[in-house]
């Protein structure tokens, strides 16, 4: 979504994984943790909106793109990401699911 400058449905689909993990934050540590790293990012990206490129066109129109500071977000999501209790194994949130990967 932020690739393609959708800055708006970024942060309502943050607003909605981050109200999901409240459901399950009260149990879990690292969902606690999620929670508080996706409430930054919610509130670094609303702040910055207006600085956010659409990537999606610059490229379009020939931009040279570097994802090199992607890649190192998303090396270290891992980290971030709440271990799932033995009580849930193999139950995946639909909303949380699309949310991640949408």
């Amino acid at each position: 979504m932020l690739w393609h400058g959708s800055v708006e449905e970024a942060l309502e689909r943050l607003a909605d994984l981050i109200l999901d993990l409240d459901l399950i934050r009260k149990h879990s540590a690292s969902a606690e943790k999620l929670s508080a790293g996706l409430a930054e990012f919610e509130t670094y990206i609303d702040n910055n909106q207006e600085s956010i490129p659409n990537y999606g066109e610059l490229y379009r129109q020939g931009e040279t793109i570097s994802t090199a500071f992607v890649e190192s977000t998303i090396n270290h999501l891992p980290a971030m990401v709440p271990a799932v209790p033995p009580s849930s194994a193999g139950r995946v949130n639909p909303r949380v699911a699309a949310a991640l990967l949408g």
